[in-house]
């Protein structure tokens, strides 16, 4: 990867200017850096944080790595409804608009792509940084009416992957995407490397000791593979 940034909604704090530094990062740009059109909630909204990055994408003249932070999509999941002028409705509503705000808003960076040519050339990993944060009784009020098939879990969506579309319910955790990436691109895994790759994902953990029920509900990841 011959040049990495991070574009992001937040403010560039301390710890992860150090950290991305000391990642290689060659370039870092927050809410301060950064002059957007939109300010919902914590910072610059995911639309244009997410149009900005596929600007970024689309202009780079070498290949690039770029991490991307939004964080329209937290809890208390009253921003929208703040920055629409309307009173906040029940927290699981907001959470449905919120999460549809997201899908939208990644709607548009994936359309960004295609428009721009670059497309088939990238591999996008999309990821939950924590739950929901809902409070357990809600969780288990919503569950009396309306189940889940997998509790507390953080998507891991994967796009541009030479991999048929599919849904793998098994644990994953961040450290896994730069194994896959990796793999994908048919290069070498350095042994420093922690993570899992394609076809480890999943019961090969330590925790799976727990059993896979109580890894659930650690924060945990679903792979998905999508086209």
């Amino acid at each position: 990867m011959r040049r990495s940034r991070c574009t992001g909604s937040t403010v560039c704090s301390g710890y992860r200017k150090e950290a991305h530094t000391a990642l290689g990062y060659d370039e870092m740009r927050f809410e301060d850096d950064m002059d957007l059109s939109e300010e919902i909630g914590w910072g610059w909204s995911d639309r244009v944080v997410l149009e900005e990055a596929a600007r970024v994408i689309t202009e780079a003249k070498v290949p690039t790595f770029l991490h991307v932070i939004t964080l329209t999509n937290h809890h208390l999941y009253t921003y929208l409804a703040k920055h629409d002028g309307r009173a906040p409705g029940r927290i699981e509503a907001e959470y449905l608009r919120s999460a549809r705000y997201v899908d939208d808003a990644l709607q548009g960076f994936f359309a960004a792509l295609e428009a721009g040519g670059v497309a088939d050339d990238c591999l996008v990993a999309i990821y939950g940084d924590h739950d929901s944060a809902i409070d357990v009784e809600w969780m288990a009020y919503m569950d009396s009416f309306l189940p889940r098939e997998f509790p507390d879990t953080v998507p891991l969506v994967m796009v541009g992957f030479d991999r048929p579309a599919q849904r793998v319910d098994l644990m994953a955790e961040l450290q896994d995407v730069p194994v896959m990436v990796l793999q994908d691109l048919g290069l070498n895994v350095p042994l420093t490397f922690t993570g899992n790759g394609w076809g480890w994902v999943g019961p090969h953990r330590e925790c799976l000791a727990w059993s896979l029920a109580k890894c659930k509900g650690r924060g945990n990841r679903a792979v998905g593979v999508a086209d």
